[in-house]
């Protein structure tokens, strides 16, 4: 071997062999040498592993939920220690998620409309209405009331509920009543408002009635959520007492917005007798809603496909967990507490009263010849109280209406019906969703949803057994004959 002057020659020293590069390695001898590549690999990084795997293990110990069971009979204290481990669950859990849930919408608005998300703009005014009507309806729970802190799309999500929820046994038997309930009370208070209204407030008799029907809707957002709440718990559906009210609230306020939409063409003379073309006979379309998923339901219970009828209903329960806080979130934006007029406001509420009074007497006899107990039929006069939507809607037409008409002799009456709503809401909603929430159970007989369920179950089996009877008979003497 030839070296080169200054040049120290290298060892050759040992190669360093790799997998298969021999020559006569049989496949058993290749998989060996990976095997003892993977364990000595495993050898160099077992120092590492083991560290990790004894901090997890320590850590686990004093904070995992699995190691750190509660005593029998923990205390306070115990129980705050022990919701605190991980994994979160419980409240601390929903907290958490909530927080973060907030966070991550703000993020994705920000991320999609940058700067028009930004503290200042509407879109950061509407995120954070939305975090405060969820902040706050959960913790209204604890009073025992409905979270009715949150329009349009909200309003058809419990519409949709209501109609899928309705009983269409106990709606047959009590169809009577149903047409009772929807209409007396409402003519009747309407009638008695405006009486009031003429001598209290000094209204002409035409803007009187305008005033009857503003005040007589009843609220289905306020209504229907409330008796869903003790439908879903099992209360007053032995005698249909839910479905009874739900059926009535949506006629009800189709009559209500019809008649003001009557009286206010009537009011201004330009305007067709049908109404304001404004309106376009808006009441229509809770009732549409309503007999639609109505309609819908009554024909899975008819096919026997409970399933999908329980998959859809459960959907728009957690649809309404969504929209739930937009609902009353945003009527609250439209009462506007700086437009009530002191002069008007004893009056106001006087005329409301007065109207309330006649309207809970007139709901009572309106149940009669059901077989509802007196008790119950108080509950049925204390949850025709609450208005909140329609009120919100209609209460400042016949204001809008005298301004752009330029008639400005009719505006002082257009101001009266719209600070008499405004008091209708902030007095009704509360007052008669915590009347019907808190007396709700003490009233109303309970009964197991799921008995009732399987009842009704073992009713359409027997009504399919007849059928198949019946046609096993027909099919009999045709082949007979």
């Amino acid at each position: 071997m030839t070296t080169h002057p200054g040049v120290i020659p290298s060892s050759p020293g040992p190669r360093k062999s790799f997998i298969g590069d021999k020559e006569g390695d049989t496949e058993d001898d290749i998989e060996q040498q990976k095997l003892q590549l993977k364990s000595t690999t495993k050898a160099s990084s077992r120092p590492c592993f083991s560290f990790c795997h004894r901090v997890g293990q320590s850590l686990n110990a004093v904070l995992g939920r699995a190691e750190n069971p509660l005593p029998e009979n923990p205390t306070q204290c115990q129980r705050f220690k022990h919701a605190l481990l991980c994994p979160p669950q419980g409240l601390l859990g929903a907290y958490i998620t909530s927080v973060l849930s907030f966070a991550l919408l703000f993020g994705v608005l920000v991320s999609l409309l940058g700067n028009a998300a930004l503290p200042g703009s509407n879109i950061f005014a509407l995120w954070v209405l939305f975090v405060a009507c969820v902040t706050g309806g959960y913790f209204i729970q604890f009073l025992k009331l409905p979270p009715l802190l949150g329009e349009n799309t909200a309003l058809t999500v419990i519409l949709i509920r209501a109609g899928l929820g309705l009983d269409p046994d106990a709606l047959r038997k009590l169809s009577f009543a149903v047409v009772r309930l929807a209409f007396c009370p409402c003519l009747i208070e309407t009638l008695v408002a405006t009486i009031a209204s003429h001598f209290l407030l000094g209204l002409p008799w035409i803007w009187g009635i305008m005033l009857g029907f503003v005040i007589a809707a009843v609220s289905p957002a306020v209504v229907v959520p409330c008796l869903l709440y003790l439908q879903d718990n099992g209360y007053g559906i032995d005698k249909g007492i839910p479905t009874l009210v739900i059926a009535a609230a949506s006629i009800d306020d189709v009559l209500a917005i019809t008649g003001f939409g009557v009286v206010l063409g009537i009011a201004f003379s330009e305007a067709g007798v049908l109404g304001s073309p404004r309106l376009e006979m808006p009441g229509t379309g809770p009732l549409l809603c309503l007999t639609v998923a109505f309609v819908a339901a009554f024909g899975w219970r008819k096919k026997r496909e409970l399933q999908v009828l329980e998959l859809i209903s459960n959907s728009t329960a957690v649809l309404w967990l969504i929209f739930q806080p937009l609902l009353f979130g945003l009527i609250g934006a439209e009462v506007d507490v700086e437009k009530l007029n002191a002069k008007t406001i004893g009056y106001g509420i006087a005329t409301l009263g007065i109207g309330l009074v006649f309207r809970m007497l007139v709901a009572f006899f309106a149940v009669y010849g059901t077989d509802l107990l007196k008790k119950e039929k108080l509950f049925v006069a204390l949850a025709w109280l609450p208005k909140a939507t329609v009120q919100a809607a209609i209460g400042s037409v016949a204001l809008s209406t005298a301004r752009e008409k330029n008639k400005t002799e009719l505006e002082s009456y257009g101001q009266i019906i719209l600070e008499v709503a405004v008091l209708v809401i902030l007095i009704t909603a509360p007052i008669g969703s915590a009347l019907v929430m808190l007396t709700g159970p003490r009233i109303l007989k309970k009964t197991d949803p799921t008995s009732m369920s399987s009842e009704n179950l073992k009713a359409i089996k027997s009504e399919a057994n007849d059928e198949m009877l019946e046609q096993n008979a027909t099919l009999q003497e045709s082949t007979k004959m």
